[in-house]
């Protein structure tokens, strides 16, 4: 597959005229009328990779295709450099090239009605080309985002290559793209982004669903606060984990888990800084790194699901069970997995799924009470 760049005039000239041309992009099916606007190629090569597909457009949440377009895409444009991959002329040239009709069909613009002009105008300008300057155009452009959240989130050094993006999970995926990636700095700080990553893991391994704007975002605007008082840089990925649960629980529960260390929680309140305040304010923050690391470190425990949310309430994926054979009076742990999916569902434990303790279920012919629910 050869890609090419969009010429830097062609682009211009695109969006100048986008007031009048946007209406192309609804009517069209290919490009075509881009290729007859000019007298000239509008495209310049740039590099050939091998042929790859973008994910299929069918019933799925959008979520889940455009999940697996950052593992597509990134994975087949490794050798492109963050300079490259930053830069409007690639994303136009793909968007508008050769994956022009993938584009129009994933916004639906085959069948969508055109509203106002000027908003119709706007979105096209977003969605084939960059709006906005630096992170802004690159996390609203429809390929652009998929390559650098797969970038943020790919761990060579992990068997399990993409574990931090499924952790992360296609519900909501563009908003937590652009609350966890887009709107804070520090998710380019690896050990930060596994920090959050394993701690959104947490909940997805219990099965709870969290909310972005309940749950993720504040915890975001929390990581960002605290940054603000502290070094994050010096946090571990378990560190930064804790406080991204610790965070989540006190919009869960309304209280604070475990994990916080009471006096530091004090000085974050001190010293958080208000999203509007000047940046000046941070450089007045002046801290001796190595006596702040000797005076406030703490071992970090392992995380433990039963510490944090008590013993689940009924038999779900990912928890223990000791269930009683009522004749015999014989006990026994059947084997859940720890999702769904994964692993093997014998026919006991899965008659066990959605009961509670006491209940009882039978099973070829004898029945099991049960009586211990506990996270693994």
């Amino acid at each position: 597959m050869k890609l090419y760049f969009m010429k830097q005039k062609v682009i211009d000239d695109l969006k100048e005229n986008m007031l009048t041309l946007h209406t192309n992009y609804y009517k069209f099916n290919t490009n075509d009328w881009i290729m007859e606007r000019y007298e000239y190629d509008p495209f310049e090569f740039f590099m050939e990779v091998p042929d790859f597909e973008l994910s299929m457009l069918d019933s799925r949440n959008i979520g889940e295709i455009e999940l697996e377009n950052c593992k597509i895409l990134y994975e087949h444009l490794k050798r492109i450099s963050e300079s490259q991959a930053s830069d409007e002329r690639l994303w136009a040239g793909l968007c508008n090239g050769v994956f022009y009709q993938y584009v129009r069909e994933r916004w639906k613009y085959p069948t969508m009605r055109q509203k106002k002009p000027e908003l119709d105008a706007s979105t096209v300008v977003s969605r084939f080309f960059f709006s906005g300057g630096g992170r802004a155009g690159i996390f609203r452009n429809t390929l652009a985002k998929c390559w650098w959240a797969g970038q943020s989130t790919y761990d060579s050094m992990n068997p399990k290559h993409w574990e931090m993006l499924d952790s992360i999970g296609p519900e909501d995926f563009a908003t937590k793209v652009s609350d966890i990636l887009y709107s804070n700095t520090f998710a380019a700080n690896t050990d930060i982004m596994k920090g959050i990553c394993k701690g959104l893991s947490f909940y997805r391994k219990q099965g709870i669903s969290l909310s972005v704007k309940d749950h993720i975002r504040p915890t975001m605007q929390y990581l960002n606060a605290l940054g603000g008082s502290i070094l994050l840089d010096m946090y571990t990925e378990d560190e930064i984990a804790k406080e991204v649960i610790n965070s989540i629980e006190r919009a869960r529960t309304g209280k604070e888990s475990a994990f916080v260390v009471e006096e530091m929680q004090e000085e974050l309140e001190d010293n958080i800084i208000d999203d509007e305040s000047d940046a000046t304010q941070m450089d007045e923050i002046n801290i001796d790194y190595q006596e702040y690391e000797e005076s406030q470190y703490v071992d970090v425990e392992p995380l433990d699901a039963q510490s944090i949310l008590g013993s689940p309430d009924k038999v779900i994926y990912g928890c223990k069970v000791i269930v009683k054979e009522l004749v015999s009076g014989r006990y026994m742990e059947p084997v859940i997995p720890k999702e769904e999916g994964v692993g093997t569902l014998y026919p006991l434990p899965e008659k066990l799924l959605g009961h509670s303790i006491g209940d009882v279920v039978a099973h070829m012919g004898k029945k099991y009470e049960v009586k211990k629910i506990e996270w693994e």
